[in-house]
């Protein structure tokens, strides 16, 4: 047991060594994608608050069996679908 633990912050490190480099064009990209949320926090809250309603409604509709009946108004038609 002393031999395994002994191997792990090894076997750590190298994991981390790869993981940097994975993580690398992620993490240098980051700062920028929250920018992009902190400057648009109140489209995202009020977006959120405006599809509360008709998740709860459409959460009840899926809640009640296997199937599903639903209609989503000035939802358009899917392509090459006749009704």
């Amino acid at each position: 047991m002393l031999l395994a633990a002994s191997h792990r912050p090894s076997r750590l490190r190298d994991q981390h060594d790869r993981s940097r480099a994975d993580l690398k064009p992620a993490l240098t990209h980051l700062q920028t994608v929250v920018d992009i949320l902190n400057r648009n926090q109140d489209n995202l809250d009020s977006t959120l608050g405006l599809m509360a309603p008709f998740y709860r409604v459409f959460a009840n509709v899926l809640g009640d069996g296997p199937w599903f009946d639903t209609y989503i108004q000035n939802l358009p038609p899917a392509p090459g679908v006749t009704g």
